[in-house]
């Protein structure tokens, strides 16, 4: 019996573990799904931010402020300072990154790439390569085209300016009166 409930333990985290294969720089609670909470809720409902796993970045949803939910930071900051290491780098959501024209893992320059890539440097002294079609959907994604006299919504953190950024338009981040723009990867808000 007990060898029987262990070897059933021991498959189900076997299993967790291979959902998220390639992803242990992740910090535990991180790796919870997004959970946007109870309803219905006497609390006030807030803009929250969590780790988008398969994208590897922190985006907002609106939290309803019941129930238990870890993978849930109060800012951008607080989520990629629990949820990923401060070195650590990546190729925009997580895309895959591809050897220099010399066959290494790091590059120093655009030109180490190769054709529709590009180096991209962290705070290191190297980068790793990239392609260069994600980069541009990305850019597209943080600056969407908002309606005339319109511009994204953006908010201030620590004193560094910050476009807000979620995952989809139905996780129903964007201030009230501002619309929201679904992009290639991610979604921004226009007020």
């Amino acid at each position: 019996m007990f060898t029987t409930s262990l070897f059933i333990l021991l498959a189900i985290l076997l299993q967790v573990t291979s959902v998220y294969s390639g992803k242990e720089h992740i910090g535990g609670a991180c790796l919870d799904p997004l959970n946007f909470g109870k309803a219905p809720c006497d609390k006030t409902w807030s803009i929250r931010y969590h780790m988008d796993v398969p994208t590897e970045t922190c985006l907002a949803f609106n939290f309803t402020g019941c129930g238990q939910n870890w993978n849930n930071f109060p800012s951008v900051l607080a989520c990629y300072e629990k949820c990923l290491p401060s070195d650590y780098q990546i190729c925009p959501a997580a895309s895959k990154s591809y050897k220099t024209t010399l066959g290494k893992d790091f590059c120093r320059k655009e030109c180490d790439c190769g054709p529709r890539k590009y180096c991209n440097i962290g705070g290191q002294a190297f980068g790793q390569c990239c392609r260069e079609d994600i980069r541009t959907k990305i850019n597209s994604d943080y600056n969407p085209k908002c309606a005339r006299g319109q511009s994204v919504v953006e908010y201030k953190e620590n004193g560094v300016v910050t476009k807000l950024i979620g995952k989809k338009c139905a996780h129903n981040f964007c201030p009230h009166g501002s619309r929201c723009i679904q992009g290639y990867f991610f979604a921004a808000c226009c007020l």
